[in-house]
């Protein structure tokens, strides 16, 4: 649930040097699990820079076995359907991730973002695809 996405980012980022976190819109999007298949060759050296990679949906979690099959990630994943953490991040100024209606999305479609944030909560990159610019 989205109380527990904040949770797990927060209690990840504690545990970690630094997450590196890729928002993606769902199982459904070919260019979403591209760019994880590349997120899960980048894996092991982010792990030995005593990061973690992580992907985060506004997807329902019954789509993850799906993700991870189609893309062969095997890291940390944040389900959070109500974008929670999105907002979270939004409001404290850290990444702007884009929210667009989006058919079986109640809360909303989260867009596809990049935010790489360190233990004591700097952030070192961010990117988020902005839907009217694309």
């Amino acid at each position: 649930m989205s109380v527990n996405a904040t949770s797990k980012f927060e209690n990840l980022r504690q545990k970690h040097d630094f997450l590196f976190v890729i928002y993606y819109r769902g199982h459904w999007c070919p260019f979403c699990m591209a760019y994880l298949r590349v997120l899960q060759d980048l894996s092991p050296t982010i792990t030995a820079a005593g990061g973690c990679p992580v992907i985060v949906s506004a997807q329902d979690e019954e789509h993850l076995a799906e993700v991870r099959s189609s893309s062969g990630y095997t890291g940390e994943a944040i389900n959070d359907p109500e974008n929670t953490l999105a907002k979270r991040l939004a409001a404290d100024g850290i990444i702007n991730v884009a929210i667009t209606e989006w058919q079986g999305y109640p809360h909303g479609l989260a867009q596809p973002a990049i935010l790489v944030i360190k233990k004591d909560g700097s952030v070192v990159e961010t990117w988020a695809i902005v839907p009217s610019e694309v």
